[in-house]
């Protein structure tokens, strides 16, 4: 992965900006920025300028201008110089969040529970886990197939392999920030987090539950730095500064907050390992902490995957770019509108299959629940029912 070229320092753009580029910023701050990519100092070089300014140059200086007018900063959340992240909500990205806070909040098959028993719905929830668990899994190398995490999980069988373990860790690491879901967020439990990813792995023991106690360096195979992380000395109160961050009710948007709680472990780099599994962990933490439960059925990592090296390059837009995480959250944002459209069409799927299935089971004489039973029987979720099964099933008595 090439590291893209850094951008200017803002100290010494603002001391170049003449009267005509503060006149052309000033004109299209009104609106912020338009169009929905956000451009980086990297980009500008492939393109022309928009009309009345002259060069690549002047086009930077007129956009950190508008941007410095409409960000807003991260607050408490700084890079290792001190200096607080800032992020500009753009027209898209907003216009992107609302579309994300109508899909998430529609009460879709999964979520209602008079479409599906509450067996089904567990073992749908267990079923976008897996899928997660194994994706995540896989960014960080992991070699499992998918079905391989798919019957692990369902058999509850022990791990073979190293590759198993991050797979089976990862599922039980978001099944614990479920549990968490309604409590605020503490050092000790990102800890603790860490700590399950890490079990049983190729992880050192001493990095295992705890902030390192060395200097890392992230470079690539041919040994260019991409991101040195803030010193381990500074970890601490790093670690309490995100856990303020998310549990406060500052007015941002809360999925916005969430792609920051992401971005920010994995720039802080805490541990000696599983730093990128502990922050997609803590995404979803916060989401549904914030109430969007639909997060549990749309597994980002698979979407992530399928791109890895515009997930990477996302980081390093950022921090490349003078503490300006627009660049990530803009990225995490196209990620969850794809994994929101994928979910959408695996429900359109089930729907028409329960469609096809209640007409099968239409039994003259059946009641619903008796119905129920057949249609899980054709769609084969169960390969037999007891009595005590369906009581459960329909929360009936005798």
């Amino acid at each position: 992965m090439k590291l893209p070229q850094r951008a200017p320092p803002l100290e010494s753009l603002m001391a170049s900006v003449t009267p005509d580029i503060m006149a052309f910023a000033m004109d299209h701050a009104m609106n912020g920025e338009t169009g929905e990519e956000y451009f980086h100092f990297d980009d500008l070089k492939y393109r022309t300028p928009p009309k009345g300014l002259d060069s690549q140059n002047q086009w930077w200086s007129a956009l950190q201008c508008q941007r410095l007018f409409a960000s807003r900063k991260l607050k408490g959340l700084t890079d290792k110089t001190g200096t607080e992240w800032r992020a500009v909500l753009t027209p898209a990205i907003q216009s992107t969040l609302s579309r994300l806070d109508r899909l998430m909040a529609v009460r879709v098959l999964v979520g209602q529970p008079d479409a599906v028993s509450p067996r089904a719905r567990d073992q749908y929830v267990a079923e976008y886990l897996t899928q997660e668990a194994w994706a995540s899994s896989f960014i960080e190398g992991a070699i499992a197939t998918r079905e391989q995490a798919r019957e692990m999980v369902e058999k509850g069988r022990a791990p073979r392999d190293t590759s198993e373990r991050m797979v089976l860790n990862n599922y039980r690491a978001l099944e614990q920030v479920r549990v968490w879901k309604d409590q605020p967020i503490t050092p000790e439990m990102i800890l603790q987090l860490q700590a399950l990813l890490a079990e049983g792995t190729d992880i050192r023991p001493e990095d295992v539950g705890r902030l390192r106690l060395r200097q890392v360096v992230v470079s690539t195979a041919e040994g260019e730095v991409l991101h040195e992380p803030p010193s381990f000395e500074e970890l601490p109160k790093r670690l309490k500064a995100l856990c303020d961050f998310a549990n406060a009710n500052d007015g941002l948007h809360p999925v916005a907050r969430a792609v920051a709680m992401h971005f920010m472990l994995a720039y802080d780099h805490p541990f000696g390992d599983g730093n990128g599994r502990t922050a997609r962990a803590l995404f979803y933490w916060s989401m549904l902490h914030a109430g969007y439960w639909l997060i549990e059925f749309m597994p980002i990592s698979d979407v992530i995957r399928q791109a890895h090296k515009q997930y990477g390059r996302a980081f390093l837009l950022s921090e490349t770019d003078n503490q300006d995480f627009t660049h990530f959250l803009a990225y995490h944002l196209r990620v969850l509108e794809k994994a929101s459209a994928q979910f959408n069409e695996h429900v359109e799927e089930r729907r028409a299959k329960e469609v096809s299935l209640a007409r099968a089971a239409a039994v003259p004489g059946l009641n619903a629940r008796q119905q129920a039973v057949i249609r899980r029987m054709l769609a084969g979720e169960v390969k037999h029912v007891s009595f005590d099964s369906h009581l459960c099933d329909h929360g009936v008595t005798i």
